[in-house]
């Protein structure tokens, strides 16, 4: 398995926008991604966000990565973010 860490900061006062759109993001992934088992967005004590995801392998994620709905929602999560994302690509041991 394939798993994703991807830490984000958000723009202050953008955080309930950022929110909305990723939480229709997550369910596109669900509902049209058979090769994602887990899709989660999580925050930290300092108001950082952390997806965490978990792919089939390499190419269900390069299936995520180039579906209309992620290019669609990442077009506007750019202008809500406050610097880059930070990513980290992992693999699942146990």
């Amino acid at each position: 398995m394939l798993v994703i860490l991807a830490n984000m900061k958000v723009k202050e006062g953008k955080a309930d926008e950022f929110e909305a759109l990723v939480r229709d993001l997550a369910a596109s992934v669900r509902q049209d991604e058979p090769g994602n088992k887990m899709y989660t967005l999580n925050k930290t004590d300092n108001g950082e966000y952390v997806f965490i995801e978990q792919y089939d392998d390499a190419a269900a994620f390069k299936a995520h990565s180039s579906s209309a709905h992620f290019k669609a929602a990442f077009g506007i999560m750019g202008g809500l973010l406050d610097g880059m994302p930070v990513i980290q690509q992992l693999t699942e041991i146990v």
